[in-house]
C-alpha cells in the first residue's frame, strides 16, 4: 500500500477507536477485580488478579506508547510524512504487539480463572459443613 493511503488511512481510523478502547480496558479490569474478590479459591483469585494486572499493562503500553504515536500520526500530511516515519511505525507496531501479547495472557489468565478444578476447602459442601474434604465420605459398597 502508498505510504500516503496507509497514513491517511490510520488517520481517518484512530479517532474510531479513541472512545471505545478506554471504556473496554476499564470494564475488563473491573470485571477482572471483582473476580478476584469474590472467588473463593486461591488458584482463581491470583488468575483473575494477575489479569488485572495485564490489563493495567495494556492500558499503560496503550496510554503512554500508543496514543503518542497516534497523535503523531494525525498530525503528518500523508503526501509529505516525516522522514523517519517508519521508525515511528514500527515502533508503534512493536508497542501494539506488546499489547496484544499482554492481554492475551491476561485471557487466559482468566479462562483459567473459571476453569480451574477447586481446592477441596473451596467446594461448596465442604463450606457447608466446614470440612477440608469435598463432600462427605461414601460407605464401601458390599
Amino acid at each position: 500500500m502508498p505510504p500516503d493511503v496507509h497514513l491517511a488511512f490510520r488517520a481517518e481510523f484512530i479517532p474510531h477507536n479513541s472512545p471505545w478502547m478506554p471504556w473496554g480496558m476499564v470494564i475488563a479490569l473491573l470485571l477482572s477485580i471483582a473476580l478476584a474478590v469474590l472467588t473463593r479459591d486461591r488458584n482463581a483469585r491470583l488468575c483473575a488478579a494477575a489479569a488485572g494486572l495485564s490489563i493495567v499493562a495494556c492500558f499503560l503500553v496503550t496510554m503512554f506508547g500508543n496514543v503518542p504515536i497516534n497523535d503523531e500520526i494525525r498530525s503528518w500530511d500523508p503526501a509529505a510524512p516525516p522522514t523517519d516515519y517508519l521508525s515511528r511505525l514500527r515502533l508503534w507496531d512493536l508497542l501494539h504487539d506488546i499489547r496484544t501479547t499482554v492481554v492475551i495472557i491476561g485471557f487466559i489468565l482468566l479462562v483459567l480463572a473459571v476453569v480451574l478444578p477447586r481446592s477441596p476447602e473451596t467446594t461448596p459442601t465442604a463450606r457447608a459443613t466446614g470440612s477440608k474434604q469435598a463432600g462427605t465420605p461414601r460407605a464401601p459398597i458390599a
